[in-house]
């Protein structure tokens, strides 16, 4: 009985023994630095789940580490990540029927190093074997990753060169396309999706135009709408009284949204915008308005606004004028000014004179202009007469060589 008993038990072990086959695999074993991803197969023909263990030695035979696989069923499996800095001999040891653990499988292996930047891909199948990218993104699909390519678009221009380096572009747009074919290159095209112009960085022209301007002064029976204020002027004192202009609508009828501007306030002696009218020191932003729409801005102008010296009293005019330093490019740069007919004085009730720094316009009032020998203008002053002409020249704080220019002469002077 005992003998029939050990034979069962030797059939049934050779049995489970044919039943089984284990494959433990290391690919690319030849490497000089030691990362090991190993990778297990197992297939037998008994679903039945199994306690695996793999075992490694050094050359002297000795265990020096031990990864418990727990208990497996058929199908592949990882080991994980190892270190090998020297020749090993692994041994995969199934747990057997008398609960020993028996050797399935033998490999030795020699600095093996199948996944040189741990992104878990091996190096045979990754694109950048030396950089982690586990997404393997290659956009030119040239087998070299990204991160490793250094020329990521295939356009022939270096990334470090290609101002566009995603963009397949050509050497005049500096490695970048003309996506919206305006002839303005990406790199320099703020608008990708819009034909527009060089000149306005590849986006359409805008066209900013006042629709309509309010004012309210001290002039009781002046018009709000400029429109209609026909030969009245509205009044504003240096002591009191304010000009409020609300609102001040401003339409872009162009063919793209402008960028940010900025409206500024002049003096003037006549109705018409020039470089050298006295600017206010005070300004109105006005946000991007888009193609077709309308934006509303306000702004109060007090007799305080004014400057002490060079805005005279008298008849005047305030301009209104957006991006007078003409930063943006529009379709028409002559329909972005309004003009307020002033009376200015010094109190509502008066028009006393201060003959010190301000004056009552006259018939020999007139603009000195001050530019220096490039032709730039330094400053502008309204005179009223040649006296006070010198005493302005007198009190200037410039030194070198000027130009002075009145409605009547032109003229250089040393300020010394």
């Amino acid at each position: 009985m005992k003998k029939t008993l050990l034979n069962l038990v030797l059939i049934l072990t050779l049995l489970l023994s044919i039943n089984t086959h284990s494959q433990f695999s290391i690919s690319n074993e030849k490497y000089n630095s030691g990362n090991c991803l190993i990778s297990i197969d197992l297939n037998y023909s008994v679903n039945r789940a199994r306690e695996y263990r793999i075992f490694m030695y050094n050359s002297n035979g000795a265990i020096i580490k031990v990864i418990n696989l727990g208990r497996k069923t058929r199908g592949s499996y990882s080991a994980g990540m190892i270190t090998i800095s020297s020749s090993l001999e692994f041994k995969m040891k199934e747990k057997s029927f008398f609960g020993g653990f028996r050797t399935l499988y033998t490999k030795k292996v020699i600095h093996c190093q199948n996944d040189l930047d741990s992104d878990g891909l091996l190096n045979i199948n990754d694109n950048c074997p030396n950089n982690f990218n586990p997404n393997q993104e290659d956009l030119d699909n040239d087998g070299i990753g990204n991160i490793c390519d250094n020329d990521i678009d295939d356009d022939g221009i270096s990334n470090d060169k290609d101002a566009c380096p995603t963009k397949v572009g050509t050497s005049l747009g500096e490695g970048c396309p003309d996506s919206d074919g305006d002839g303005v290159y990406d790199n320099e095209d703020e608008c990708l999706n819009e034909v527009g112009v060089a000149s306005n960085n590849g986006c359409p022209k805008p066209d900013l135009k006042f629709r309509i301007v309010l004012v309210s002064s001290s002039c009781s029976d002046c018009s709000s709408n400029l429109e209609n204020l026909g030969s009245k002027r509205h009044k504003v004192a240096r002591n009191g009284g304010i000009l409020n202009i609300s609102p001040m609508v401003i339409e872009n009828i162009g063919e793209g949204q402008s960028k940010p501007a900025q409206i500024k306030y002049f003096f003037s002696l006549n109705r018409t915008f020039e470089s050298s009218d006295i600017p206010f020191n005070i300004s109105t932003d006005i946000s991007p308005i888009n193609k077709g729409a309308v934006k509303s801005v306000s702004q109060t102008i007090f007799g305080n606004d004014f400057l002490d010296k060079g805005m005279p009293y008298g008849n005047i005019y305030v301009i209104g004028k957006i991006d007078s330093e003409g930063k943006i490019d529009e379709l028409n740069e002559n329909n972005n000014t309004f003009v307020i007919p002033i009376i200015f004085t010094e109190n509502l009730s008066s028009t006393k004179e201060n003959p010190k720094d301000i004056f009552l316009l006259g018939k020999s009032s007139y603009k000195l202009n001050i530019y220096d020998s490039n032709g730039n203008l330094k400053k502008s002053y309204f005179v009223k007469d040649k006296s006070h002409e010198k005493e302005i020249i007198s009190q200037l704080n410039l030194k070198g060589l000027y130009i002075l220019k009145t409605p009547n002469s032109t003229r250089k002077i040393i300020l010394k």
